[in-house]
C-alpha cells in the first residue's frame, strides 16, 4: 500500500472540511453534536476524525460508540445519524451492532460509551 500524495491528502482534508461546517445546519447544538464532541474526547480522536474518511481501528471504534451513543441516547433515527457522520443508514445499523457486541464483551469499551452517554445526557462533563 502506497502513502497517499499530498493533493490526495489536501483532497480529503478539503471534504472534511466541507463536512465539519455542514454540522452546525444539520444539528446546531443538541445531542448528536455532543456526542461527536464527547466522543473525540474520550477516544482521543477529533471529531474530524469521526466524520471524515478515516478507517483505522481507534476511529472506527470511536465511530462506532457515536452512533451507538446517537442512537441509544439522542433516540436518531439511522438516517439522520449516517447525514450526521457522512455514512450510509445501513453501514450505521452495522456501526451499531458492532458497538453493542463489542460493548457486550469489553468492559473498557461499555465504560467509553457509558461516559459519552453521561455527557450526552447534561449529567457532568
Amino acid at each position: 500500500m502506497t502513502a497517499p500524495s499530498i493533493a490526495e491528502i489536501e483532497a480529503r482534508l478539503a471534504r472534511i472540511e466541507v463536512r465539519l461546517a455542514e454540522l452546525p445546519a444539520v444539528l446546531p447544538i443538541g445531542p448528536l453534536r455532543r456526542t461527536i464532541d464527547a466522543t473525540a474526547d474520550v477516544f482521543g480522536v477529533s471529531s474530524a476524525d469521526l466524520v471524515g474518511e478515516g478507517q483505522t481501528r481507534p476511529v472506527v471504534a470511536a465511530r462506532q460508540a457515536a452512533a451507538l451513543v446517537m442512537r441509544r441516547v439522542a433516540g436518531a433515527s439511522l438516517p439522520r445519524i449516517g447525514r450526521f457522520l457522512a455514512r450510509d443508514h445501513s453501514t450505521i445499523s452495522h456501526a451499531v451492532g458492532r458497538a453493542e457486541a463489542r460493548e457486550r464483551l469489553d468492559p473498557d469499551y461499555a465504560a467509553r460509551i457509558a461516559r459519552i452517554a453521561t455527557v450526552v445526557t447534561g449529567e457532568t462533563r
